[in-house]
């Protein structure tokens, strides 16, 4: 039987620098080999990702195969498939995306910026603050602690 694609992996969401699982199911007869394939974004072409830094466990029993992200980080961030081949056929999964997690982080220390300002009474003071994580983090400013 041709090698076919059963179900195809489903997104995932994972915080950095813990584990995400991506599952594809398969059949045919001989059974198939599987490769993974990812990609950062659409405009990039897919890179083989079978023998990476990831665990890529044999098929199971039930025709699963797994992709298994160790520790993610935000380069692991993208779109993953799975093909399926054996000799009488190849077939392709539709693309999963991971999305990675990771906490806030201030883009600049204050300690190089100006820490004094002059203003007068009712006038206009600008101060920046880029932070960066995902999701995004809300910026909550504090005058004399409150």
């Amino acid at each position: 039987a041709p090698a076919v694609i059963v179900r195809s992996p489903k997104s995932v969401k994972a915080v950095e620098k813990h584990a995400a699982v991506f599952r594809c199911t398969v059949s045919g007869d001989p059974t198939p080999s599987l490769k993974w394939y990812f990609r950062s974004d659409v405009n990039r072409p897919p890179v083989d990702v079978s023998k990476a830094d990831f665990s890529v466990p044999n098929i199971t029993d039930t025709g699963t195969g797994l992709l298994i992200v160790e520790s993610c980080n935000r380069q692991n961030e993208g779109m993953y498939q799975c093909r399926a081949n054996n000799d009488l056929q190849t077939d392709w999964s539709d693309w999963a995306t991971l999305v990675v997690y990771y906490p806030p982080q201030l883009r600049e220390k204050f300690s190089s910026a100006k820490s004094d300002y002059e203003v007068k009474v009712g006038g206009t003071v600008r101060l920046q603050c880029g932070a960066r994580g995902h999701p995004k983090p809300d910026v909550t400013w504090f005058h004399n602690g409150k």
